[in-house]
């Protein structure tokens, strides 16, 4: 009987450390994943409160990962989540709920289910605290009854088309560009992938493509090794591409150059001034064979406001200067350029 009771003692004792444990690591996750996000590395806070509802379920955290999701702009992964705490209680509790949800079916372009959403808050009692998001829920309202009436299709991501699920995540994926020869998709993707080469493994981000369904990471070689790059464009030989490259100079600040890569070798050759100019961004790159000019979205001063859009003729790379696209610059961000015909 003494050694049944000793067990049982054990026992007991053993189930307390291992729940002490188990509370001490769901607490060490949660702990993490608010420091990053105070640093608004998303990436980092979404993979510890995910480990953190492993361990245990809390809508509360569920939610928080879902505003980190948001701030990263994975929006199907923050819809997912707001939705899975969506009720009546809940919202009651957390008066964002509901403009957070708009927030994302307005950035999937689904406006009809924005402008509920944001309606639905806009009805609530909100506290003065929250005027900020009751006016732009209001203004949100505006561009849903805009482009309702404009008839303007949703984006790409939301229209009953084939999924690419080798390509695509639950984070941000973009900037497609299928190579001359058609058996190569490059894109860009938010999204980090462990990989191991030369003993040594580590998380990159960045240029991917896709050969004989298999997603490749695309590597720089020399100093730009440790940088990431996004935004690729054909060049004029077929084994080269434009393409941003950038660096992170702190969580929220990156600073990109355009840059010729060489798929052979590996090696990155940043353009000359003044397209890329000390201590502005430009990025974003579209070549257009055909007039031979290099497209292409920067913050540099003497623009109209936040991104502007240039041109430069790949004819005159090393002396040309840039031509601003006036007609189309504006205060606001321009960006993305592309040129058809």
């Amino acid at each position: 009987m003494p050694h049944l009771l000793k067990f049982h003692l054990f026992l007991f004792i053993l189930i307390i450390c291992f729940q002490s444990l188990h509370s001490q690591t769901h607490a060490a996750f949660i702990q993490a994943a608010k420091e990053a996000s105070k640093e608004s590395n998303y990436y980092a806070s979404i993979a510890y409160y995910q480990k953190a509802l492993e361990k245990k379920e809390d809508p509360q955290i569920r939610y928080q990962l879902a505003i980190d999701a948001l701030s990263y702009k994975a929006y199907g992964l923050a819809l997912d989540q707001f939705q899975k705490v969506n009720s009546p209680t809940f919202s009651s509790q957390n008066q964002l709920l509901e403009y957070y949800t708009g927030l994302c079916y307005f950035a999937q372009g689904n406006y009809e289910l924005a402008k509920a959403q944001f309606q639905s808050y806009i009805r609530k009692k909100w506290n003065k605290k929250d005027r900020q998001a009751v006016d732009d829920a209001r203004e949100k309202i505006k561009k849903c009854d805009w482009s309702l009436r404009s008839n303007i299709s949703p984006p790409l991501a939301v229209v009953n088309i084939e999924p690419v699920s080798s390509i695509n995540s639950d984070y941000s994926d973009f900037g497609i560009f299928p190579s001359r020869g058609g058996d190569t998709l490059f894109y860009s993707t938010n999204k980090y992938l462990y990989t191991q080469s030369n003993s040594k493994s580590k998380y990159v981000k960045g240029i991917r493509y896709q050969y004989n369904d298999q997603v490749e990471s695309l590597r720089f070689k020399g100093p730009e090794a440790k940088l990431s790059g996004a935004y690729f464009q054909q060049a004029e030989k077929s084994n080269q591409f434009f393409l941003s490259v950038c660096e992170t100079q702190s969580i929220t600040q990156i600073n990109c150059k355009i840059a010729l890569y060489d798929h052979s070798s590996g090696q990155v050759q940043y353009l000359p001034s003044p397209i890329n100019m000390e201590g502005y961004t430009q990025t974003q790159p579209f070549y257009d064979k055909e007039s031979k000019l290099l497209y292409f979205a920067s913050n540099r001063p003497g623009g109209k406001g936040g991104l502007d859009l240039y041109s430069v003729s790949i004819d005159s790379i090393t002396d040309g200067q840039p031509n601003a696209l006036s007609v189309i610059n504006s205060k606001g961000d321009e960006c993305t350029p592309f040129r058809k015909g």
